[in-house]
Formats: C-alpha cells, sequence, structure tokens
C-alpha cells in the first residue's frame, strides 16, 4: 500500500473511524496524545506523489470524533519522534 493512515476504534464496542488519512507515499512517523487525553496529534513524512519531500501534522478531537488541523510543516522547527515508533 502506498499511503499509511491512523485508525481509531472506540471501546468496547464503538466504531473504528479513520483519523488520519496522509496520501500516497505519506506515512505517519509520530502519534501522540495530549494531557487531557482529548486530542490526537499525529506527524506524518514521506515523499509526495513520490516526488517531493512533504511533512504534515495533524490535530484530532478524540471526543467528537473529528479532524481539526491539518497544516504542512518545516519538519526542522519539530521536537525529536517518539522513539517507539522508530523501531
Amino acid at each position: 500500500m502506498v499511503g499509511g493512515n491512523i485508525t481509531i476504534r472506540y471501546e468496547p464496542d464503538g466504531p473504528s473511524l479513520v483519523a488520519v488519512q496522509p496520501g500516497d507515499y505519506i506515512y505517519p512517523s509520530d502519534v501522540r496524545v495530549n494531557e487531557k487525553h482529548d486530542r490526537l496529534y499525529v506527524k506524518a513524512r514521506g515523499l509526495a506523489a513520490g516526488i517531493w519531500k512533504e511533512t504534515w501534522l495533524y490535530e484530532y478531537d478524540l471526543q467528537n470524533r473529528k479532524q481539526l488541523r491539518k497544516q504542512r510543516v518545516e519538519p526542522d522547527v519539530l521536537p525529536a519522534e517518539c522513539p517507539m515508533l522508530q523501531k
């Protein structure tokens, strides 16, 4: 598959929803939840259309079950990725 996404399943018997779907050749590379556990943040990066490098940040509202923001960013200004995802 040339894309990746982040799917959330609401337990115990709730729906599975795609929270973030970056697109072709852009893959989630870091996933974090805020302290109140009501926001999900995803960094996605890769070669857009297989040609040029892009990095995107997503904010997802876990309570209202909707994506709030999607922003293209310069990767050099971001903190280091979570080491557990780099395995």
